[in-house]
C-alpha cells in the first residue's frame, strides 16, 4: 500500500450556468494542496467539462458528459463508487470523501481519526431516524466501497437512508445490532470537530473566492438550518 491518502470529491453537476462550481472545486483542491502534498486527488461528476487547467491538478478523473438527473439528490451512489474504485486502483488504503464544495478546516483532525482504521461518519447521523450522513465521510477505501456497494441503492429515497440500510445489513451479518455494529466499526464527529465548511453560502462569483474567512457560521448545514442529530 501506498503512504498517500485519497481525497475524493464528487457530489459535482454542472449546467451551462454554473460554470462557477468549477471555481469552488479548484479553491477546494488547491487549499488541500497546500496543507499536504501527500493527497491523492480524484474528482468524479457529470455536465459541462472541468476546464483543462483545472482537470490537470487531479490525479484521477471520471466524468460523464450528460448529467444523469436520477443521481441528484439521491448521494451521487455511482459516482462516489467510482471515487472509491481509482482509490483502490493506486492501492491507497485510506481517504476523504467530500462534496466539491466543501473544505476541512482541522484537516489535522481528520487525519488523526483515519489512524482508527474506522469509518469516520459525520452529520446528519441518527440512528433512530435510520439515517447515515453521507456527504462527509472518511476512512479505510475498502470499508468505504462495502459501505456503499453492501445493497442495490433504492432511488426512491436519499443516500443518508440507502446508507443506514447497508449499515443494517452489514451488522445484520454479524448477528449484532446497528448502534453495536456502529461503535465498533465507526467513529461520529461533528462539523465543528473537523471545521467541515462549505463555500456555497461563502462564495464571491466575481473574484472566485470566499467571500470571507472561513469560520463556525459556515459550518455545513448551518445557514440552511439543517438539524444536527449527533451521531450515536
Amino acid at each position: 500500500m501506498t503512504n498517500k491518502i485519497g481525497i475524493v470529491l464528487s457530489h459535482i453537476h454542472v449546467r451551462g450556468h454554473e460554470h462557477h462550481k468549477f471555481d469552488m472545486l479548484d479553491y477546494c483542491v488547491e487549499y488541500f494542496k497546500k496543507y499536504d502534498d501527500n493527497f491523492h486527488f480524484v474528482v468524479t461528476g457529470h455536465g459541462d467539462s472541468i476546464p483543462d487547467q483545472i482537470r490537470e491538478k487531479f490525479d484521477q478523473v471520471y466524468w460523464e458528459s450528460d448529467i444523469d438527473d436520477s443521481e441528484i439528490g439521491r448521494g451521487h451512489p455511482k459516482l462516489c463508487l467510482k471515487g472509491f474504485e481509482l482509490i483502490k486502483s493506486k492501492n491507497i488504503d485510506s481517504c476523504i470523501k467530500l462534496r466539491t464544495a466543501d473544505i476541512l478546516l482541522n484537516i489535522e483532525k481528520t487525519l488523526e481519526l483515519l489512524n482508527t482504521k474506522k469509518i469516520v461518519f459525520s452529520e446528519q447521523t441518527s440512528i433512530s431516524k435510520r439515517m447515515i450522513g453521507d456527504l462527509f465521510m472518511a476512512g479505510p477505501t475498502e470499508a468505504l466501497y462495502d459501505l456503499w456497494s453492501e445493497l442495490a441503492w433504492d432511488y426512491g429515497k436519499s443516500g443518508l437512508y440507502n446508507l443506514f440500510d447497508s449499515v443494517e445489513s452489514m451488522a445484520t451479518k454479524q448477528g449484532i445490532e446497528v448502534s453495536d455494529y456502529l461503535r465498533e466499526k465507526a467513529v461520529f464527529v461533528s462539523p465543528r470537530d473537523v471545521g467541515w465548511v462549505t463555500m456555497e453560502s461563502n462564495w464571491d462569483n466575481s473574484k472566485k473566492h470566499p467571500s470571507t474567512e472561513f469560520n463556525n457560521d459556515h459550518l455545513w448545514g448551518g445557514k440552511q438550518g439543517y438539524s444536527y442529530y449527533g451521531g450515536f
